[in-house]
């Protein structure tokens, strides 16, 4: 029977810091006055593609890869148009951008930037420890990303303490998968998650308050 974990960690739980904002790392480049210029966007773009690349199986592949699977032919310096005022990857599936709204909410600072990534039961194939996959996901992060839905996918491997630099995740939802392992101390330094799971996965241990 696979291990069930009671780690939806509520807001309650977080109180002390979950009223801090989220801060665009010194690491998101082509931040002009608010906006995510075409350097950012183009960053961002190629971050997407390397996350695409490495858990979609070409024999099995994404059930929905709207906008995604354009990367895999057409290189990121040709899908970001200079002038536009929402970038390209903002329309692609599973895709929550900053939007002027959404900064006077105090919810994101930069027009743009990715806030979610929401692909639930859409069958990403990967292994969750694998540098390549965490590596795009902390640039995601350092540019705004604050919500991450992976539920129900093929993810496998253990949770690395890579995951720990994900330090401005408000949602990390990783349950329903094939995740393996300990879950690392290093979670403890999420101090901004308003929520988090990792059930009904074969994980031992709880999450670090």
């Amino acid at each position: 029977m696979r291990a069930l974990q009671a780690v939806s960690v509520l807001a309650a739980l977080f109180a002390v810091c979950t009223s801090q904002s989220p801060k665009i790392q010194p690491s998101c480049p082509g931040v002009t006055s608010g906006v995510c210029s075409k350097e950012c966007q183009l960053h961002l773009c190629k971050a997407l593609a390397a996350v695409y690349k490495v858990s979609n199986n070409a024999t099995d592949p994404w059930d929905n890869e709207d906008g995604w699977v354009l990367t895999s032919t057409t290189p990121c310096e040709q899908l970001i148009a200079p002038n536009s005022s929402q970038a390209v990857y903002c329309g692609w599936f599973g895709i929550s951008c900053c939007t002027p709204a959404l900064i006077a909410e105090g919810e994101c600072y930069v027009v743009n930037t990715i806030v979610g990534i929401s692909m639930p039961i859409n069958n990403l194939n990967v292994s969750v420890s694998k540098f390549d996959m965490v590596r795009p996901l902390q640039q995601l992060h350092d540019c705004g990303l604050t919500i991450l839905d992976l539920e129900a996918n093929n993810l496998i491997g253990h949770i690395s303490e890579l995951w720990g630099g994900l330090v401005n995740l408000k949602v990390l939802n990783l349950g329903n998968c094939w995740i393996e392992g300990e879950i690392p101390d290093a979670l403890s330094r999420l101090r901004n998650l308003t929520h988090i799971n990792l059930s009904n996965n074969w994980l031992n241990g709880t999450v670090p308050a």
